[in-house]
């Protein structure tokens, strides 16, 4: 049985690694495209039907949950490609085709191969719209609420509920972090930045820095001084590492109206 599938994520260094799992191990599987822009791939995907989408979850300008949201009636099967948490994973699990985990493991891509080509074997066997309704109650329940609106951070004598709502920015220092908050709170956790990276909501919590994330919600200025630079509403002064500088304007594009 041939398989043809696409790659959709905005690491190529996540799609290098995947392909390359696939030649190895699932020889079956064609990889026809490959696309570090999500919203290119959902242009393309109606024209090229492949049998099977391997789509992150984590991108900037269109996050996978929302792509494979529009491919709902598509006859393409969506396999997740995730480092979410569990209870995340086990919705994923229960509505898409299946969801692979990273670090990707080759075992684990060799039974989600497997397992296409036995739901595919007998496709009559399958009622099509039972899976397609399952499909669409799992974005309604889960799609809106892919991030979460409150964190939990451990305090000295338990743990502190932070409304993501109302935090600034967050600056690494090592293995810690500070986290401040719209009402002038600082919280230090021990955990690294790249954590709170993953969890946040892409579209408005931005790495800017090797050491910081900001809240586009609370971005007051930016600049070119000194290459690139964000004055905040707390009058924070922020600097934007030159590599991340085309990407950080790009969401500033997208988010907001320009005139």
């Amino acid at each position: 049985m041939n398989i043809e599938c696409i790659l959709v994520d905005d690491e190529p260094l996540a799609i290098e690694n995947l392909q390359n799992l696939l030649g190895i191990y699932c020889p079956e599987v064609k990889v026809i495209n490959t696309y570090t822009d999500p919203v290119k791939a959902l242009e393309e995907i109606p024209k090229i039907e492949p049998d099977l989408i391997f789509l992150d979850i984590n991108m900037g300008r269109l996050n996978g949950l929302e792509l494979a949201e529009t491919l709902m009636w598509s006859k393409s099967e969506v396999v997740f490609v995730t480092a979410f948490s569990q209870y995340t994973l086990r919705a994923l699990r229960a509505n898409a085709l299946d969801y692979l985990l990273k670090p990707l493991e080759p075992q684990e891509l060799v039974r989600v191969v497997n397992k296409f080509k036995l739901k595919n074997q007998n496709p009559e066997s399958e009622d099509r719209k039972e899976t397609l309704d399952a499909f669409k109650t799992f974005f309604e329940t889960f799609g809106k609420e892919e991030f979460p609106r409150k964190i939990r951070v451990p305090s000295q004598n338990g743990f502190i509920l932070v409304d993501t709502n109302e935090l600034v920015r967050i600056q690494a220092d090592n293995s810690y972090c500070d986290l401040y908050l719209a009402d002038g709170r600082k919280l230090t956790v021990s955990k690294g930045i790249g954590l709170f990276e993953s969890i946040l909501d892409q579209q408005w919590f931005k790495r800017v820095h090797q050491s910081h994330i900001v809240h586009l919600k609370f971005v007051e200025e930016f600049t070119l001084e000194n290459g690139g630079l964000l004055r905040l509403k707390d009058g924070t002064e922020v600097m934007i590492s030159r590599r991340r500088l085309k990407t950080f304007k790009e969401s500033c594009s997208d988010l907001f109206t320009g005139i």
